[in-house]
């Protein structure tokens, strides 16, 4: 058999509105055998986390070619992952092709050793995402084939009242130091937040209401963040023993000018997470998965989606509010 090797250089693109965004990147090839993450992403400050504390978070891959991008994610149901809509957007305008993505889970370890891969055959960005404001900032990955419970297990979703001084915890492969040459990391981070509504959450996102509006807040406090590469990661609560999802990684800022304000984990910034129950009714409706079946904190993996093969078009568009662009390389090596 003969052996051809192609190494190519692949820029990992991140875009975090205010602190904390979208990475993401995409395999299309079958033939992939390995990916060599030559970074080390992953949360400000915190830990390597547990795969029995996220058996549902996923690493999302799309493959642009010359560049490609990551996102974190989070099964809802043993074939739809949920995560930030600006995650799914090509050129920051319209949807990327599904036949773009590869999806890894059950497993901490990222796509380049995690083999656990899974193709999409179907995006959804929520119809009133605004690229302004980040407004609506949540997406759904239809897989192609079911995630067997043996790998992963689906989440549930969080329906009670976001409180102030309520402990969540965010997970996701994102950058772990504000380093430029900072890039994926080879495992899942975790990071402990706190709920707030403090002024703070209103002076540095105009656009915020409430925390039991769409958006959730966090004060960064010990310089615990998320950071670039964690967009679409999970917010949990453990309530009664159970994990449950609250939030996804959404946006951050901190204070200061247009340098300062990209800066992850500066104390005093906060992060924003889309609060995932508020839109529990789109959810629902674009899957077909009933609202108590997402609801219910039994095992759900064998709920069924209910979607089409084709990617719904929105007028959904990402821009950063106040960031720089942080390209990663990324070293690929196709075995055929």
């Amino acid at each position: 058999m003969d052996l051809k090797s192609l190494i190519s250089l692949l820029l990992f693109q991140l875009f975090v509105v205010n602190g904390d965004q979208q990475v993401k990147r995409d395999n299309s090839s079958e033939s992939i055998s390995k990916f060599d993450l030559t970074s080390n992403q992953r949360v400000v400050n915190g830990v390597p986390a547990l795969i029995n504390e996220f058996p549902y978070a996923v690493f999302i891959y799309i493959d642009l070619g010359s560049s490609g991008e990551v996102c974190t994610g989070s099964l809802i149901s043993d074939s739809v992952v949920v995560t930030a809509a600006h995650c799914l957007l090509k050129d920051l305008k319209e949807p990327y092709s599904p036949s773009k993505f590869l999806v890894s889970a059950g497993s901490i370890k990222s796509i380049d050793t995690n083999t656990n891969r899974f193709k999409v055959k179907a995006t959804y960005s929520h119809p009133k995402f605004n690229k302004n404001s980040l407004a609506n900032d949540i997406g759904l990955l239809v897989l192609s084939s079911p995630v067997p419970s043996s790998i992963a297990t689906p989440v549930s979703i969080y329906d009670d009242v976001v409180g102030d001084g309520m402990n969540v915890t965010a997970a996701g492969w994102g950058v772990t130091s504000n380093n430029a040459n900072a890039s994926a990391s080879k495992v899942l981070n975790k990071v402990p937040l706190i709920v707030s509504s403090s002024s703070t959450c209103k002076t540095l996102n105009p656009f915020w209401k409430n925390n039991n509006d769409y958006s959730i807040c966090t004060v960064n406090v010990k310089n615990q963040d998320t950071c670039y590469g964690d967009s679409g990661g999970p917010l949990t609560y453990i309530e009664d023993g159970a994990h449950l999802l609250v939030g996804l990684t959404s946006m951050g800022n901190a204070p200061g000018d247009d340098t300062t304000s990209s800066l992850c984990g500066v104390n005093g910034g906060a992060a924003y997470y889309t609060h995932v129950f508020y839109f529990i009714d789109w959810i629902s409706q674009t899957t077909g998965i009933k609202k108590e079946d997402l609801l219910d904190k039994t095992s759900r993996s064998n709920l069924q989606p209910q979607t089409s093969a084709a990617t719904r078009k929105g007028s959904q568009v990402f821009l950063p509010i106040s960031f720089s662009l942080l390209f990663i390389a990324f070293t690929l090596l196709l075995f055929m």
